[in-house]
C-alpha cells in the first residue's frame, strides 16, 4: 500500500490527520479526491455545518462522541473547537478526519468530515475568522455549546458563534457540581442571556427535549375520567430536582405558567412561605417559592433541590395540587429500572410506567430538525427567567 493509500485509509477510518492550519481546505479536497477514486466508492455528504465549542476535557469528549454518533442521521462538516487552556503545543493546530457509514443497500461509504482546531493564547483571536472560512456555503450552521452556561469570560466566544450560526444548541441539564450549596449551570440569570441570543438566531435545548416525556405524563393526569377542569384551579405546583436538574425544573414551571395562563411570578415573602402548604419531607435550604396570579386567586410555585437519584433530566418529583380538586404526583422511582415513573392521582389507581430516557445523540438529531424550532421553549424560557435565584 502506497503512502497516499495509507493516508486515505486512515482518513476514512476516522483517524485524525494533522494538517497545516493554512491548508485545511486543500488537504481535505485532496483526500476526498483520493477517497472517491478507484474502487473505494466514497460519497461525501453535508447537511449542516456543526460548530462545537469545548472549554474542558469532559465537554470535548462528550461533544466528539455526539458528532460521531449523529453522522449517519445528520452528515455535517463538524468544526470542533478545542479551547482548553493547554489545548495545543502551538497557538493554533488542526486535524482532519472523516465519519463514514455504509450507505443503505451496502456498497458505497457515505462520509462526512470533522475538523478539530486546538487554540490557546494568541491563537484564539484567529479562531472566529478561521471558522467563517471553513463553513460549507449554502447549508445552515448550528453551534453546539456544551457544559454550564457561558460566563463573563465566554461572552466573546458566544458572540462569535452567534455571528456565524443560525441555530444555537445547548444542554441545560449540564450543570456543574454544587458550590457552597448552590448548583451552577443554566439557571434563571442565564435565561436572560439566552433570550437575548434568541432574538438573533434559533435556540434549542437538549434539556427541553429531554423534558418532553414528563410534560406528556403531566398532561395525562388530567385526561378522562378526571378531565381538565382542575387545571383552571391549580393552587400549588412544586418540583423536586437533583442538583443538575435546577434549570429543567425552572423550565417545567415556566411551561406550566405559559400553558395555564398564570401571571408573572414573584418571589414569595417569609410570611407567605410560612403559610404555604407543608413542605415535603427533607425540604431544606434548597427550597424556593414564588407566587403567580391565576383566575380567581394565586398559585404557589415551588422548586426544591435535594440529593436524590433522579434521572438524566434531574426531575425527581412533580406535584400539581388543585383547589377543591385532585392532586397529581409524578415521581421518578428510585431503585427500579431507569426511566420508571410512578403516577399518583386522587381517586384513581397508581400507575407505574416506563419512560426510558432518549440517548443524547437522538436528542441532538431532533434539535437539528423541526423539533428544534419549538416556540413553546422560548416562551417557557421567558417565564423561567422570572424565577430569580
Amino acid at each position: 500500500m502506497s503512502g497516499a493509500d495509507a493516508l486515505v485509509e486512515h482518513f476514512t477510518h476516522g483517524e485524525a490527520i494533522g494538517v497545516d492550519v493554512a491548508a485545511i481546505e486543500r488537504d481535505l479536497a485532496a483526500l476526498w479526491r483520493e477517497s472517491a477514486s478507484g474502487e473505494r466508492g466514497v460519497t461525501r455528504a453535508c447537511l449542516w455545518n456543526l460548530v462545537l465549542h469545548a472549554r474542558g476535557e469532559a465537554e470535548l469528549a462528550v461533544g466528539k462522541g455526539l458528532v460521531d454518533a449523529i453522522a449517519a442521521a445528520v452528515p455535517a462538516r463538524s468544526l470542533v473547537l478545542d479551547m482548553r487552556a493547554e489545548a495545543a503545543e502551538r497557538d493554533l493546530e488542526a486535524w482532519i478526519s472523516a465519519n463514514c457509514q455504509v450507505a443503505p443497500g451496502g456498497g458505497k461509504l457515505l462520509c462526512s468530515e470533522e475538523i478539530t482546531i486546538a487554540a490557546r493564547a494568541g491563537g484564539r483571536a484567529r479562531v472566529p475568522a478561521l471558522v467563517r472560512a471553513l463553513l460549507v456555503p449554502d447549508v445552515p450552521t448550528a453551534a453546539l455549546w456544551l457544559g454550564p452556561a457561558p460566563g463573563v469570560d465566554d461572552a466573546r466566544a458566544l458572540a462569535a458563534l452567534t455571528e456565524v450560526a443560525q441555530r444555537l444548541v445547548i444542554d441545560s441539564d449540564d450543570a456543574a457540581a454544587p458550590a457552597g450549596g448552590r448548583p451552577l449551570g443554566w439557571r434563571a440569570g442565564s435565561w436572560r442571556t439566552l433570550l437575548g441570543a434568541a432574538g438573533l438566531l434559533q435556540v434549542t435545548d437538549l434539556g427541553w427535549l429531554r423534558l418532553s416525556a414528563f410534560r406528556v405524563l403531566l398532561a395525562s393526569c388530567f385526561d378522562p375520567p378526571v378531565g381538565p377542569e382542575g387545571l383552571l384551579r391549580v393552587k400549588r405546583a412544586a418540583v423536586v430536582v437533583s442538583p443538575r436538574g435546577v434549570a429543567t425544573g425552572e423550565l417545567l414551571l415556566g411551561w406550566l405558567a405559559t400553558r395555564l395562563g398564570w401571571g408573572e411570578a414573584r418571589r414569595a415573602g417569609p410570611d407567605e412561605v410560612a403559610a404555604s402548604a407543608e413542605a415535603p419531607a427533607g425540604a431544606g435550604a434548597g427550597r424556593r417559592e414564588w407566587r403567580a396570579r391565576r383566575a380567581a386567586g394565586e398559585v404557589e410555585l415551588g422548586l426544591e433541590v435535594r440529593d436524590v437519584a433522579a434521572g438524566r433530566d434531574g426531575i425527581w418529583e412533580i406535584v400539581i395540587e388543585c383547589d377543591q380538586g385532585p392532586t397529581c404526583r409524578v415521581v421518578d422511582v428510585e431503585g427500579e429500572a431507569a426511566g420508571t415513573v410512578r403516577i399518583e392521582m386522587d381517586g384513581l389507581p397508581t400507575r407505574v410506567v416506563m419512560c426510558e430516557p432518549r440517548p443524547d445523540a437522538e436528542l441532538l438529531v431532533a434539535a437539528l430538525g423541526a423539533r428544534g424550532l419549538d416556540p413553546l421553549y422560548v416562551q417557557a424560557m421567558a417565564r423561567a427567567a422570572e424565577l430569580e435565584a
